[in-house]
């Protein structure tokens, strides 16, 4: 009966053991799969554009110009928008601040709302509907993009479901990938100031940039 008791007791130990060894590797795979996710959602620096490449993100714009590539899928991009959104504002008539589409092949839904945000009729309309996708970004698998549209102030909603329904917009969105790509350009959000990339960490780094471009 001891015998019994003693096997018992070890068996009892191992199986413990064997289910705490396979939580803890569960969690290890867990961390290292968010830290892989995390890593390709952020900024991921390429070659500087071209002349011709940089005139194309500009729309051939002679007036200073930041540009951003993002995803609305991308947690760092929702995290960034509101120092872009402030920036955009307390620099307006002085920058031009491009949205320029990078939907990441892992998310569900950026292609599509990629597609109807190059639809809009206006750089202004392409933002509000990107930073009110951004701002439901925690729901955007069940969203209704046209739903979303209106609430941004996108009036013809019409012409902008024909338009994401067409070729347009998925041609745009195709050549936005095709930049991306010639730029070595993996991740989002990236943002390039007068051509050359910056690291931002807040809306003061985002303006010292600024600052200096200007100053030229």
């Amino acid at each position: 009966m001891a015998k019994y008791l003693s096997f018992s007791r070890v068996l009892e130990h191992s199986i413990t053991t064997i289910i705490v060894v396979c939580a803890v590797a569960s969690a290890w795979a867990a961390l290292d799969g968010v830290r892989r996710r995390g890593a390709s959602d952020q900024r991921s620096i390429g070659r500087e554009p071209t002349k011709n490449e940089w005139l194309e993100l500009t729309d051939k714009s002679s007036m200073p110009s930041v540009v951003v590539f993002s995803d609305v899928e991308c947690p760092a991009c929702r995290e960034l928008a509101p120092q872009i959104e402030q920036a955009r504002i307390a620099y307006s008539g002085r920058v031009r601040f491009l949205l320029r589409n990078f939907p990441l092949p892992y998310h569900r839904r950026a292609l599509a709302a990629a597609t109807l945000i190059e639809c809009t009729s206006s750089e202004h309309e392409r933002w509000l509907l990107h930073n009110r996708l951004l701002a439901n970004q925690d729901s955007i698998i069940h969203l209704d993009f046209m739903q979303v549209a209106f609430a941004a102030g996108i009036g013809d909603t019409v012409r902008l479901r024909k338009c994401a329904n067409g070729d347009h917009g998925r041609q745009r969105v195709e050549r936005s990938l095709e930049l991306t790509r010639a730029l070595g350009l993996a991740g989002t959000p990236t943002v390039l100031i007068d051509g050359s990339y910056v690291g931002l960490q807040n809306l003061n780094s985002l303006e010292s940039e600024i600052e200096r471009v200007l100053r030229k």
